[in-house]
């Protein structure tokens, strides 16, 4: 089973976990962060890193003020049965979870969290793969 993740917020795998408060540490904590939220459910791991691409986002299923080409990491993470976790359980999870803003977002993140559940201000979304 599969979680994809496409999120407006920058998480950017560097490996680099020393706190230095550098740009490359604050976008580790944000991927992290994904790891470490999917975790409370299910077990997760990867063979790709996130990748970053600027897309066209209006149908992609982020909020109304996320409108028009921006930057956008897509993330698929494997888990190792079906069934162990919903979009619903992630909606969830993820929702006002801290993030690190002012990296290479092309978008205001509004109050620095994960947003899940506003209509407007979702800047996560995720599919769940069988």
């Amino acid at each position: 089973m599969k979680i994809v993740i496409d999120t407006v917020v920058d998480i950017t795998e560097t490996k680099r976990n020393r706190n230095d408060n550098t740009k490359e540490y604050k976008q580790q904590t944000n991927f992290n962060i994904i790891l470490q939220t999917v975790g409370m459910k299910v077990n997760p791991y990867y063979s790709e890193a996130p990748v970053m691409d600027s897309i066209e986002v209006d149908k992609m299923g982020f909020g109304s003020n996320v409108k028009g080409e921006h930057n956008v990491w897509s993330f698929t993470l494997d888990i190792e049965y079906s069934g162990g976790v919903t979009e619903e359980d992630l909606l969830s999870l993820f929702d006002m979870i801290p993030v690190a803003t002012d990296l290479e977002e092309t978008i205001k993140i509004n109050k620095g969290v994960f947003h899940t559940k506003s209509n407007k201000y979702r800047n996560i979304v995720f599919k769940i793969k069988e």
